[in-house]
């Protein structure tokens, strides 16, 4: 029987497309870590390919394809000295633009009341707490020299800067990657594959780094996973990534 036109004709399930959409998220990570300008190239050529392969409708899955194609993108302007969470936010504000100024047509906030559950709000305080002390822990371990740049030197600098790499790290590496990965397969594997491509985009560059900071960087996402599937919401996730960023940065100031 051929399926009706509509939402479920929209969804990716061959196992080529599953197998192209798993690339796409791991080549997101692979392109932070890799030290090869040609290389970070290629992968980002790579990218937009397997985005040209999948692309089906115009809604929030062609927007996570450009988000998870732009990371590539950013880790070559990386290169050059430029942040690279500015590709995939320009991709974003590019698409609110272009959709006058929706982010998502059709789409509907979570309710308050699953976002700030109680249960969430504990997870998240949780992770918060635990991450912030395991990277405190790695800091003085690895006795880390890191240069920050002026802007860190202030309070507001310093929360803004933690703002911007966990907001995009998350729109990266759970909304985009968790919504593209479910709506083809299951919730468990989808967390995995996520938070394999977060650590292993740490290995190089990240804080922390180098194959203990990767394997913390994929235990982070792991907890991060489940709690943005669990409130459906990147507020909690990104609230307590902040909290680990802002560790990291006062502690290396």
């Amino acid at each position: 029987m051929r399926p009706k036109p509509g939402a479920q004709s929209l969804r990716y399930k061959t196992p080529v497309e599953v197998a192209l959409t798993s690339l796409l998220v791991l080549i997101a990570g692979f392109s932070l870590a890799i030290q090869s300008l040609p290389g970070t190239v290629g992968l980002w050529i790579t990218s937009v390919v397997l985005v040209c392969i999948l692309v089906r409708n115009r809604e929030d899955g062609t927007l996570n394809q450009l988000l998870l194609a732009a990371v590539p993108f950013g880790a070559a302007l990386a290169r050059a000295g430029v942040p690279w969470q500015v590709a995939p936010l320009g991709v974003g504000a590019l698409w609110v633009v272009w959709r006058g100024g929706s982010w998502a047509p059709g789409k509907h906030w979570p309710p308050v009341s699953l976002v700030l559950s109680r249960r969430n709000m504990g997870l998240a305080c949780g992770i918060a707490v635990s991450a912030s002390a395991v990277m405190a822990a790695w800091i003085k371990m690895s006795e880390l020299i890191v240069f920050l740049p002026a802007v860190a030197s202030s309070t507001a600098g310093l929360v803004l800067i933690s703002l911007f790499n966990a907001y995009t790290e998350e729109l990266v590496f759970r909304k985009a990657s968790l919504q593209l990965l479910t709506s083809k397969g299951g919730a468990a594997p989808a967390i995995v594959l996520s938070a394999l491509s977060f650590g292993v985009s740490h290995y190089s560059f990240g804080i922390p780094s180098g194959l203990v900071g990767a394997l913390l960087a994929l235990a982070f996402g792991l907890a991060l996973g489940v709690l943005f599937l669990r409130s459906q919401s990147l507020i909690l996730p990104v609230a307590a990534h902040i909290s680990v960023n802002i560790t990291a940065l006062v502690l290396l100031r």
